[in-house]
Protein backbone atom coordinates (compact mmCIF):
# COMPACT_ATOMS: atom_id res chain seq x y z
CA UNK A 1 0.00 0.00 0.00
CA UNK A 2 2.82 2.42 1.15
CA UNK A 3 4.45 1.60 -2.02
CA UNK A 4 1.05 2.34 -3.91
CA UNK A 5 1.16 5.82 -2.78
CA UNK A 6 4.28 6.59 -3.27
CA UNK A 7 4.38 5.95 -6.54
CA UNK A 8 1.27 7.95 -7.00
CA UNK A 9 2.96 10.65 -5.31
CA UNK A 10 5.80 10.53 -7.70
CA UNK A 11 3.92 9.94 -10.62
CA UNK A 12 1.94 13.52 -9.73
CA UNK A 13 4.90 15.27 -9.15
CA UNK A 14 6.55 14.62 -12.50
CA UNK A 15 3.25 15.52 -14.00
CA UNK A 16 3.14 18.85 -12.59
CA UNK A 17 6.88 19.13 -13.53
CA UNK A 18 7.07 18.08 -16.88
CA UNK A 19 4.19 20.99 -18.43
CA UNK A 20 7.28 23.89 -16.69
CA UNK A 21 9.88 22.07 -18.88
CA UNK A 22 7.52 21.67 -21.67
CA UNK A 23 6.00 25.03 -21.85
CA UNK A 24 9.70 26.16 -22.43
CA UNK A 25 10.49 23.89 -25.01
CA UNK A 26 7.58 24.58 -26.45
CA UNK A 27 8.17 28.47 -26.38
CA UNK A 28 11.42 27.64 -27.34
CA UNK A 29 10.84 25.71 -30.67
CA UNK A 30 8.06 28.37 -31.30
CA UNK A 31 10.59 31.24 -31.39
CA UNK A 32 13.09 29.42 -33.12
CA UNK A 33 10.56 29.15 -36.22
CA UNK A 34 9.62 32.46 -35.81
CA UNK A 35 6.28 32.25 -34.30
CA UNK A 36 6.99 35.32 -31.81
CA UNK A 37 3.95 35.10 -30.66
CA UNK A 38 3.68 31.25 -29.18
CA UNK A 39 6.70 32.09 -27.33
CA UNK A 40 4.93 35.52 -25.43
CA UNK A 41 2.28 33.09 -24.35
CA UNK A 42 4.52 30.29 -23.38
CA UNK A 43 7.38 32.08 -21.02
CA UNK A 44 5.53 34.54 -19.44
CA UNK A 45 4.15 32.27 -16.74
CA UNK A 46 7.09 30.68 -16.57
CA UNK A 47 8.66 33.93 -16.25
CA UNK A 48 6.71 35.61 -13.75
CA UNK A 49 7.09 32.19 -11.87
CA UNK A 50 11.17 32.81 -11.53
CA UNK A 51 11.94 30.64 -14.43
CA UNK A 52 15.43 32.73 -15.68
CA UNK A 53 15.80 31.41 -19.32
CA UNK A 54 12.48 32.78 -19.57
CA UNK A 55 13.15 35.78 -18.26
CA UNK A 56 16.05 36.11 -20.63
CA UNK A 57 14.58 35.22 -23.37
CA UNK A 58 11.43 37.77 -23.10
CA UNK A 59 14.45 40.00 -22.38
CA UNK A 60 15.76 39.43 -25.80
CA UNK A 61 12.44 39.58 -27.67
CA UNK A 62 11.65 42.69 -26.16
CA UNK A 63 14.89 44.26 -27.21
CA UNK A 64 14.66 43.34 -30.52
CA UNK A 65 10.93 44.00 -30.87
CA UNK A 66 9.98 40.22 -31.77
CA UNK A 67 6.11 39.74 -31.78
CA UNK A 68 5.50 43.34 -30.49
CA UNK A 69 7.32 46.82 -30.89
CA UNK A 70 10.60 47.03 -28.83
CA UNK A 71 10.66 48.26 -25.31
CA UNK A 72 14.09 48.00 -23.86
CA UNK A 73 12.65 49.36 -20.42
CA UNK A 74 10.69 45.88 -20.40
CA UNK A 75 13.64 44.04 -21.45
CA UNK A 76 15.51 45.93 -18.42
CA UNK A 77 13.13 44.36 -16.32
CA UNK A 78 13.47 40.71 -17.50
CA UNK A 79 17.41 40.74 -18.06
CA UNK A 80 17.21 42.46 -14.37
CA UNK A 81 14.98 39.42 -13.29
CA UNK A 82 17.10 36.95 -14.45
CA UNK A 83 20.29 38.64 -14.00
CA UNK A 84 19.57 38.72 -10.13
CA UNK A 85 19.34 34.94 -9.98
CA UNK A 86 23.41 34.89 -11.55
CA UNK A 87 21.76 34.02 -15.29
CA UNK A 88 25.28 34.50 -17.19
CA UNK A 89 23.64 35.49 -20.78
CA UNK A 90 21.17 37.92 -18.56
CA UNK A 91 24.20 39.56 -16.92
CA UNK A 92 25.81 40.17 -20.12
CA UNK A 93 22.95 41.83 -21.84
CA UNK A 94 22.06 44.12 -18.39
CA UNK A 95 25.47 45.67 -18.62
CA UNK A 96 25.16 46.72 -22.15
CA UNK A 97 22.01 48.57 -21.68
CA UNK A 98 23.59 50.09 -18.79
CA UNK A 99 26.50 51.01 -20.77
CA UNK A 100 24.91 52.00 -23.59
CA UNK A 101 21.76 53.93 -21.44
CA UNK A 102 19.05 51.72 -23.85
CA UNK A 103 16.33 51.25 -21.53
CA UNK A 104 18.71 52.36 -18.43
CA UNK A 105 20.24 55.09 -16.54
CA UNK A 106 23.40 55.17 -18.70
CA UNK A 107 26.27 53.85 -16.07
CA UNK A 108 29.61 52.89 -16.65
CA UNK A 109 30.17 51.80 -13.01
CA UNK A 110 27.05 49.38 -12.80
CA UNK A 111 27.87 47.82 -16.33
CA UNK A 112 31.67 47.52 -15.35
CA UNK A 113 30.28 45.47 -12.58
CA UNK A 114 27.65 43.13 -14.18
CA UNK A 115 30.38 42.62 -16.68
CA UNK A 116 33.06 41.52 -14.25
CA UNK A 117 30.39 38.99 -12.42
CA UNK A 118 29.70 37.24 -15.99
CA UNK A 119 33.73 37.72 -17.01
CA UNK A 120 34.57 35.45 -13.79
CA UNK A 121 31.61 33.17 -14.83
CA UNK A 122 33.45 32.38 -17.73
CA UNK A 123 31.52 34.28 -20.37
CA UNK A 124 33.95 35.32 -23.28
CA UNK A 125 32.24 38.32 -24.59
CA UNK A 126 31.61 39.92 -21.03
CA UNK A 127 35.52 38.81 -20.79
CA UNK A 128 36.47 41.40 -24.10
CA UNK A 129 33.62 43.98 -23.05
CA UNK A 130 35.70 44.11 -19.16
CA UNK A 131 38.84 43.85 -21.50
CA UNK A 132 37.68 47.13 -23.48
CA UNK A 133 36.80 49.10 -20.61
CA UNK A 134 39.85 48.82 -19.40
CA UNK A 135 41.31 50.08 -22.12
CA UNK A 136 38.81 53.47 -22.33
CA UNK A 137 38.76 53.92 -18.13
CA UNK A 138 34.82 53.66 -18.31
CA UNK A 139 33.57 52.46 -15.29
CA UNK A 140 37.12 51.11 -13.99
CA UNK A 141 40.12 52.91 -13.57
CA UNK A 142 42.16 52.65 -17.19
CA UNK A 143 44.52 49.42 -16.92
CA UNK A 144 46.14 47.90 -20.23
CA UNK A 145 47.64 45.30 -18.29
CA UNK A 146 43.85 43.76 -16.84
CA UNK A 147 42.87 44.75 -20.19
CA UNK A 148 45.34 42.47 -21.63
CA UNK A 149 44.76 39.84 -19.37
CA UNK A 150 40.67 39.80 -20.34
CA UNK A 151 41.13 40.18 -24.10
CA UNK A 152 43.54 37.14 -23.80
CA UNK A 153 41.13 34.97 -21.51
CA UNK A 154 38.64 35.90 -24.32
CA UNK A 155 40.92 35.06 -26.90
CA UNK A 156 41.65 31.93 -25.50
CA UNK A 157 37.49 31.16 -25.61
CA UNK A 158 37.55 31.97 -29.35
CA UNK A 159 36.75 35.51 -29.80
CA UNK A 160 38.70 37.01 -32.67
CA UNK A 161 37.65 40.25 -31.97
CA UNK A 162 39.23 40.23 -28.32
CA UNK A 163 42.87 38.65 -29.97
CA UNK A 164 42.71 41.57 -32.24
CA UNK A 165 41.85 44.31 -29.43
CA UNK A 166 44.53 42.73 -27.66
CA UNK A 167 47.22 42.83 -30.40
CA UNK A 168 46.39 46.59 -30.70
CA UNK A 169 47.12 47.50 -27.17
CA UNK A 170 50.55 45.45 -26.89
CA UNK A 171 52.55 47.83 -28.69
CA UNK A 172 51.81 50.62 -25.84
CA UNK A 173 52.59 47.95 -23.02
CA UNK A 174 56.02 47.66 -21.33
CA UNK A 175 57.71 44.08 -20.74
CA UNK A 176 56.70 44.51 -17.21
CA UNK A 177 53.15 44.69 -17.55
CA UNK A 178 53.00 42.13 -20.02
CA UNK A 179 54.37 39.95 -17.80
CA UNK A 180 51.89 41.09 -15.15
CA UNK A 181 49.61 40.35 -17.49
CA UNK A 182 50.36 36.79 -18.54
CA UNK A 183 50.28 36.42 -14.58
CA UNK A 184 47.31 37.62 -13.79
CA UNK A 185 45.65 35.91 -16.98
CA UNK A 186 47.04 32.35 -15.33
CA UNK A 187 45.92 33.55 -11.78
CA UNK A 188 42.34 34.05 -13.60
CA UNK A 189 42.07 30.98 -15.00
CA UNK A 190 43.31 29.07 -11.66
CA UNK A 191 46.55 27.82 -13.18
CA UNK A 192 48.74 29.21 -10.57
Amino acid sequence: MLLRIATIMTLALFALATPTSASYETGWYAYSAGDFATARREWPPLAEGGDARSQYQLGLMELKGEGAAADAAIALKWFRLAADQGYTPSLVNLAELYYTGRGATHDHDQAASLYTTAARQGNAEAQYALGSLYIRGHGVEKDLTRAHMWLSIAGMRGLRIARNRRSEIEPMMTADQLAEAKTLRQKQLGLN
